[in-house]
């Protein structure tokens, strides 16, 4: 590891700490411990492990949605749908399961995750109006996808398996259909 470490490296195994054993191991100690550092490195970019917690949430909320959106340039809006399905339900991560279980134990967490979700069904909902599901359609739409896509994260239990590729055409058809 570097001997001088960045914030998103903190964050980055946050993530992954998170995915693989919970919020309760997100602990200043147990954390510098994997990245071969002391504790005071943690506390050289984190007033304190509420800090740190709150940090994590938002570069979860970048990452999974903020960056998602950007990333995703097509002019085409099928193409845009596409590939955010895709993208989405090949996610085998882990992360938005453990989200999703930390929401359940802490209001805080609860509440990021709320505003993530209201801002992904947005996202969604505007991809379905371009591709020319109408009205209050769209939106009732894009809330059953997004259930579908949390559905999908947190009773996925094997982490290793991919989605079968035919999976995410199905949805998209099924919802921008008829």
């Amino acid at each position: 590891m570097k001997s001088q470490l960045k914030k998103t490296d903190w964050l980055d195994l946050g993530l992954k700490t998170l995915a693989t054993s919970g919020a309760v191991a997100l602990k200043a100690a147990p954390l510098a411990e994997r990245l071969s550092v002391t504790r005071g490195s943690f506390y050289w970019h984190f007033e304190d492990i509420d800090q740190y917690h709150s940090e994590l949430l938002e570069y979860w909320r970048e990452r999974m949605t903020t960056d998602v959106i950007a990333a995703n340039d097509s002019d085409d809006p099928v193409d845009k749908l596409s590939a955010l399905l895709n993208r989405a339900f090949s996610d085998t991560s882990g992360i938005e399961r453990a989200i999703r279980a930390w929401a359940i134990q802490d209001e805080k967490v609860a509440q990021v995750v709320g505003i993530v979700d209201q801002e992904r069904i947005e996202h969604i909902r505007k991809l379905l109006l371009l591709n020319g599901v109408v009205g209050s359609e769209a939106h009732s739409r894009a809330i059953l996808l997004y259930w579908t896509y949390v559905g999908r994260q947190v009773t996925f239990t094997n982490r290793g398996e991919k989605v079968n590729r035919t999976v995410p055409a199905l949805i998209e058809r099924m919802i921008v259909g008829p």
